[in-house]
């Protein structure tokens, strides 16, 4: 149940304090209006610019910087439970042949080895 005292829009209604939107305008938030607030807008920003990061002062540094691909991580695990109920139903339930398990697992350790690599 809503507070009876306050109605949402009693707040909407009550005027804003200038000197708060003087410092909201001066200082970027809003929109300097006046040529006054402009000029105090320009006083406060270029005055004291923000430094730039080191990689942003040549701009061709952006350009010459080596491009870094995306990680995209699998959603699930090839070796977790999922994978051995998939497994099974390609071989529709079946034993696999020991020979086969270890050409498997040959190719695994292969597989692993040139990941590392």
């Amino acid at each position: 149940m809503q507070n009876e005292n306050k109605r949402p829009d009693q707040a909407m209604n009550e005027p804003i304090n200038p000197s708060l939107l003087w410092s909201l305008k001066v200082h970027g938030f809003l929109f300097p209006e006046t040529d006054e607030e402009v000029e105090a807008f320009r006083i406060n920003h270029l005055s004291n610019p923000d430094p730039l990061p080191d990689f942003l002062t040549d701009p061709m540094a952006i350009f010459n910087r080596p491009r870094q691909q995306p990680r995209i991580e699998p959603k699930w695990d090839a070796s977790s439970e999922i994978g051995s109920i998939l497994a099974m139903a390609a071989r529709e339930g079946g034993d696999i042949p020991e020979d086969v398990l270890k050409q498997m697992e040959q190719d695994r350790q292969e597989a692993l080895r040139r990941k590392k690599s």
